[in-house]
């Protein structure tokens, strides 16, 4: 009777390896993943016949049990579980294709990567961009509100595919104001200049807008803010409803910085300034006074 010996031992250790390339391959697509496959069957080809090419009819008769039962085992758990990978893959889909619409791809893709999204937060180091719909008021006024709505979805349509485009987190809309974090969740270490050519691009997509507004007699302007620093970054809220969001005085300051953004403008902060280091042109525009800051703070506009 042949005794189980190394070679056997081998031998169902590349199969497994072969199975596994095939897995990876099915997930990735990635055709390294066959020709790895590939080398293991010559591999095994080559050990099988060094080791039993003489005595294959005797490792049949005393291992045919195992030679008849593992294969059918192998292949019902590689069809059991590539089905539930599957199967986790469609209900993967089904929450990017609904919470895509609410938050950005960032933040969804955070939440699919945690079993159970924790409340609370974290601080660090972000830039937080905001933009604001100039003289709203007053067009509010003038139009239904049924073309006050359209009008805002199509520019709200326009700022977040910028937003996106740069890799921030649109982090909600707040009447006809956006809120849009950069760093997180996914750190970035150009986080405050991917804020600063959001908001120039930002403009320029307004802008190609009211082209388009101009033709049926509107028109819509914003103004942009841009602040760097620290927040407190994560879910906040409760265990029914939560929000991932920033708070903080970095937050504060971006939004009260908005006073100084006329229609057209891009205006950051020093701590942004900072950070860009010279990647943009400048001007000094004012100083203001931020609430709960004791000394003003200057406002710089950018040069597009």
């Amino acid at each position: 009777m042949i005794g189980f010996d190394l070679t056997v031992f081998i031998i169902l250790v590349l199969v497994y390896g072969i199975l596994r390339s095939v897995l990876f391959f099915r997930k990735t697509g990635n055709i390294l993943y066959v020709a790895a496959a590939s080398a293991l069957l010559v591999v095994i080809s080559s050990q099988w016949i060094d080791a039993y090419g003489g005595r294959v009819a005797d490792l049949y008769r005393t291992y045919s049990l195992a030679f008849n039962i593992i294969p059918v085992g192998i292949l019902l758990a590689y069809i059991y579980l590539d089905s539930e990978r599957k199967k986790q893959e469609e209900a993967k889909e089904k929450v990017r294709g609904f919470f895509g619409k609410y938050v950005s791809h960032n933040v969804v893709e955070q939440l699919l990567s945690e079993e159970k999204p924790h409340v609370g937060g974290e601080r660090r180091e972000v830039t937080i961009l905001y933009t604001d719909v100039r003289g709203f008021t007053a067009m509010s006024e003038k139009l239904p509100a049924e073309e006050v709505v359209n009008l805002l979805n199509e520019h709200f349509n326009v700022l977040t595919s910028v937003a996106f485009k740069h890799k921030g987190t649109v982090d909600k809309f707040i009447g006809d104001a956006v809120m849009v974090i950069f760093g997180a969740p996914i750190k970035q270490k150009d986080h405050a200049m991917r804020a600063v050519e959001c908001g120039i691009e930002m403009q320029k997509a307004v802008a190609e807008l009211n082209r388009r507004l101009e033709k049926k007699g509107k028109h819509i302007h914003i103004g942009v803010s841009i602040n760097s620093g620290e927040a407190i970054i994560g879910n906040i809220g409760s265990d029914q409803f939560l929000d991932y969001t920033a708070i903080g005085d970095t937050v504060n300051t971006a939004s009260r910085m908005q006073s100084a953004a006329a229609a057209g403008e891009v205006v950051i902060s020093p701590s942004t300034l900072q950070q860009v280091k010279g990647g943009v042109k400048v001007i000094k525009k004012e100083t203001i006074r931020v609430k709960g800051k004791e000394k003003p703070i200057a406002v710089f506009k950018i040069r597009v």
